[in-house]
């Protein structure tokens, strides 16, 4: 990766955790950013979260930068290995997007599965990244 492409990913980061401060309390945003380590980051109103797509673990991280927990990903009723893609936060909720289940797997905010959303296959080829919006989910697919 070229050394501007890497100033580009950071300064987009860096705006965007710059607007998660100044942000009235209640409001949620995700950021998304892509290493060569595979390390996806998800942001709510008190926790960071971020996502190591290698180890399958996400870690939980105060916004003082405390690590307070961290959780596996893993399906509830399967046996095949996770490829967790991206992760979002939501109002209530985190969301996991992952390609050997095919499904996005919610997370409450300690960490606890709750349920799956499976794609619908037909209509996603190569699901990418996930957001969360006001009330919507969001998955791309490139």
């Amino acid at each position: 990766m070229e050394w501007s492409e890497i100033m580009k990913r950071i300064t987009v980061l860096l705006c965007i955790l710059g607007l998660f401060h100044s942000l009235p309390i209640k409001t949620v945003i995700t950021a998304t950013a892509h290493t060569d380590s595979f390390k996806k980051i998800a942001v709510s109103e008190e926790n960071i979260y971020i996502l190591d797509r290698e180890q399958r673990l996400v870690s939980i991280f105060t916004t003082s930068e405390t690590e307070i927990g961290r959780f596996q990903i893993k399906p509830a009723d399967s046996d095949i290995m996770p490829d967790p893609i991206d992760i979002a936060c939501g109002k209530e909720s985190l969301y996991v997007l992952d390609a050997a289940s095919e499904e996005v797997m919610v997370y409450d905010f300690n960490g606890t599965l709750r349920r799956n959303i499976p794609f619908v296959n037909q209509y996603l080829q190569a699901p990418s990244a996930i957001c969360y919006e006001g009330e919507n989910l969001f998955i791309a697919d490139i």
